[in-house]
């Protein structure tokens, strides 16, 4: 009897397997047909040639569909198929753009693989745990930043720093900015007019110490949203004061 039961279970999975597999075939080819309205590429110099220089997502109104990664010194490429409703990967296939060989497949869903084919993997851990393709492919993240970055307005500055204001504590759990004010000597925002600007500068624990010192001088490009997907904890002891705030890119100091 314990057999049988064993049986029958194994045949519901399998069954359950198989039609998951299918539902995935066909939003793939579904998005295979998609117009899509938007594309994004973002660029990389990874220290390891498991991670892409190159994604290039595909959008419909902002929701991301597909991508394909292309890797340093390889003919690689791998094409992730995204779920609709939660950005996750569903199906990757990687293949060798010289022979068009299939290199691998892997069908899931949240990470659980239903069905995978892997006869050369990016990296030794996919071949015995074929959840990590999932995993390794998902690249809405990244996505996701570039999507916000480009929405954004970029600017240039050079300004002094009026005052040396108190560091927040470092990222971690919470995501800290803060609040800087500028003499503007310099900037290509179009007629601008006010001499001070506020700027926004995110995680200041990742420059050098001492890096802001009252009444250098600094290069700044900034832009009008933080390019990231979450939120900061922003400490502002200008909120009074009617300036136009940006968020900083990449800054330098120049004074020497």
């Amino acid at each position: 009897m314990r057999h049988f039961f064993l049986l029958i279970l194994t045949l519901l999975t399998s069954t359950a397997f198989s039609q998951s597999v299918a539902n995935i075939d066909n939003l793939v080819y579904e998005i295979e047909k998609t117009i899509f309205t938007d594309t994004i590429t973002v660029l990389d110099s990874p220290r390891v040639d498991t991670k892409p220089i190159k994604v290039i997502a595909f959008l419909k109104d902002d929701i991301l569909l597909k991508t394909i990664a292309t890797y340093s010194n390889s003919s690689r490429l791998r094409f992730t198929y995204y779920d609709k409703q939660d950005n996750t990967p569903v199906y990757v296939k990687d293949i060798d753009s010289l022979t068009r060989d299939i290199l691998l497949e892997v069908y899931g869903k949240n990470y659980d693989v239903f069905k995978s084919t892997i006869i050369k993997p990016l990296e030794e851990q996919e071949s015995k745990q074929p959840y990590r393709v999932l995993k390794n492919a998902n690249f809405s993240t990244e996505i996701g930043f570039a999507l916000v970055d480009n929405q954004a307005m970029k600017y240039k500055l050079t300004g002094k720093l009026v005052e040396t204001v108190e560091m927040t504590p470092d990222c971690g759990r919470i995501a800290w900015a803060i609040v800087q004010k500028f003499e503007v000597l310099s900037t290509t925002i179009p007629s601008y007019k006010k001499k001070y600007i506020l700027i926004i500068q995110t995680c200041p624990e990742f420059l050098e110490d001492n890096f802001f010192q009252t009444g250098e001088i600094y290069e700044i490009d900034i832009a009008t949203n933080s390019g990231v997907t979450f939120e900061f904890s922003v400490i502002n002891n200008y909120e009074k004061e009617n300036l136009p705030t940006f968020w900083t890119r990449e800054i330098k100091n120049i004074s020497e």
